[in-house]
């Protein structure tokens, strides 16, 4: 997730002008360190990049765009060193792609199995690793924070292109991922997209206290105590006492709720 943010934030730096040194310093540290640290950081360093160059492209500034490219290209090739050693480490005959093979649409399977299937994925994120399924009917809970996702990404694209642009390419890539079966796409391992779907869900919350302004900005404290409350109970019902873990066979503290996975009915 540091790589992510930090990313993230050099790249907003970045935007709408020539950047200074210490920008294109960081940033190239960045793309060469990422790949070794974390798998995931290929998202965000792939799509904030892209974003970079087409802003830059469109802007005239092609001294800047190729700046970028150069860039790009370090981390690629960075990028694919650590990905050989990697498949070098971990075939696709060990057990950790069974261990996550959940995370993966269904090879084979009917349309709509696969969309029943990419929704349940999909939705599963505002459980794990975001913790936002708030406090009611276990799945209906889920309405509130994939509204407000929805509506920032909307106000955010029609008030800022290029920021809606670096939040929503790496998610895109990460989803493009797991439907070519190549990153799965749940938990932990995608923690590098949290701090993105965080702002755009800030970005929701926003809204509705723009557009349902009062005295008391009822509408809009609502709001946020309905998001902070399931989260703030878990963190002290998982820190004020021990207790044993339930076995969950890919290793998370939280049960699936959109996933669908009848093979494990029986496991526990």
């Amino acid at each position: 997730m540091c790589f992510g943010v930090a990313v993230t934030l050099v790249t907003v730096s970045a935007l709408r002008r020539t950047p200074p040194l210490r920008t294109i310093a960081w940033l190239a540290v960045l793309a060469a360190a990422a790949p070794w640290f974390a798998f995931s950081s290929a998202f965000t360093m792939a799509g904030c990049g892209a974003v970079l160059i087409l802003e830059a492209v469109l802007a005239g500034r092609l001294r800047t765009a190729l700046v970028w490219v150069g860039i790009g290209l370090g981390w690629l090739a960075n990028f694919l060193v650590s990905l050989q050693a990697s498949r070098a480490m971990l075939s696709s005959a060990t057990t950790m792609y069974r261990f996550w093979a959940f995370a993966f649409l269904p090879v084979g399977a009917s349309t709509r199995d696969v969309l029943s299937r990419a929704t349940g994925q999909v939705l599963e994120v505002f459980v794990n690793p975001l913790n936002l399924l708030c406090p009611g009917s276990s799945q209906l809970g889920v309405v509130l924070p994939s509204s407000l996702l929805l509506v920032g990404a909307f106000s955010m694209a029609r008030r800022s292109a290029p920021s809606f642009s670096l939040l929503i390419a790496p998610i895109l890539l990460a989803v493009a991922a797991t439907l070519l079966r190549y990153f799965p796409f749940h938990g932990r391992l995608i923690l590098e997209l949290v701090p993105a779907l965080f702002l755009l869900i800030a970005q929701g919350t926003e809204w509705i206290a723009l557009r349902l302004p009062s005295r008391s900005r009822i509408a809009y404290r609502t709001v946020l105590i309905a998001l902070l409350t399931y989260p703030s109970w878990d963190a002290c019902h998982h820190s004020t006492y021990w207790r044993d873990r339930d076995f969950n066979i890919h290793g998370d503290l939280h049960h699936n709720v959109f996933i669908d996975r009848p093979q494990r009915r029986g496991s526990r």
